[in-house]
């Protein structure tokens, strides 16, 4: 669950809307806290997924974890503000989960420092779960970085290292 339900709100009055969001993000954060055991990427006031963070943010975490990052572009025009990289170009994905590292896309090789900068950015992140997004023009490029992705893509890779994890 990223958000509180829109369901939830539904009964509230359209101008307390916010309010009413943010009395039931608080709530569900306590209940989460307080269930017994672990829970993977403790709730944020901000977000029940994690703390969430803009594309600049993550650039600068990903810098931090020693990953080569791309520079944030501020346009005074019609484009938006982006990565200074081609997003379309070829790429990796890669899935961080726990202390492995799952290429995305099967063929992907990874280098062993990149799949460690890439585990210290998801525990920069406070994450256990991260999927890192770099371009590849030459060397390997951090674009994004996303706290909830799709784990269907993953395949058994994605299921073992989450075994693994729990295991832990």
């Amino acid at each position: 669950m990223v958000r509180v339900p829109i369901y939830a709100l539904a009964r509230s009055e359209p101008d307390d809307r916010t309010y009413v969001e943010a009395e039931w993000r608080a709530l569900l954060c306590s209940l989460l806290s307080a269930l017994p055991g672990r829970v993977l990427d403790a709730p944020h006031p901000h977000s029940l997924v994690g703390r969430w963070r803009s594309p600049p943010e993550w650039l600068v975490l990903a810098h931090n974890a020693g990953l080569s990052a791309a520079r944030w572009e501020w346009n005074d025009g019609d484009d938006a503000p982006g990565p200074s990289v081609d997003l379309e170009g070829d790429g990796v994905r890669l899935l961080v989960i726990g202390d492995d590292v799952v290429p995305l896309e099967p063929e992907s090789v990874v280098p062993a420092e990149i799949a460690a900068a890439c585990r210290r950015l998801a525990t920069l992140a406070g994450t256990s779960v991260l999927e890192v997004r770099l371009a590849d023009s030459g060397s390997l490029t951090f674009v994004s970085a996303n706290q909830l992705p799709d784990l269907r893509e993953g395949g058994d890779h994605v299921v073992a290292a989450f075994v693994r994890m729990l295991e832990s």
